[in-house]
């Protein structure tokens, strides 16, 4: 009972070290026909690699979004079955409200790189005043 226990626990760490390990692999049969020492091929690397971990970031964060909106709408129906009981609905409130927070992070970042110009396109141009007619 107790090595199912710590090889649930380990899962994580096992396969983050797959991943990782897989990535690596990956990067370096890339690599192979670029010049290794260049300080340019070094910083296309790390900026790869940054946008990747990134992007899968928001990934989880939207995942773990929906996993706390999930379980704060759960709590808040075990609150509302307790037949006239007193109980506490900010379990649930903020469950929700920390999940929808979570889920809107993606969105607000990719509007933000969007009115920036540095997700590959072109920059929102705005336009002074208001011309309606």
């Amino acid at each position: 009972m107790k090595s199912m226990i710590s090889k649930i626990k380990d899962a994580p760490l096992a396969l983050m070290t797959g991943a990782m390990a897989s990535f690596y692999a990956g990067q370096a049969a890339a690599q192979e026909g670029s010049p290794e020492g260049s300080v340019g091929a070094m910083f296309d690397g790390f900026s790869t690699q940054a946008r990747s971990v990134g992007e899968a970031a928001l990934a989880i964060s939207f995942a773990g979004g929906l996993f706390f909106v999930g379980m704060g709408l759960a709590r808040l129906k075990a609150a509302s079955d307790t037949q006239g009981q007193q109980v506490k609905y900010s379990e649930g409130l903020w469950r929700v409200g920390l999940g929808a927070c979570m889920v809107a992070i993606p969105g607000v970042i990719k509007i933000m790189q969007t009115s920036a110009g540095i997700d590959g396109g072109e920059a929102m141009q705005f336009s002074p005043g208001f011309s309606g007619g």
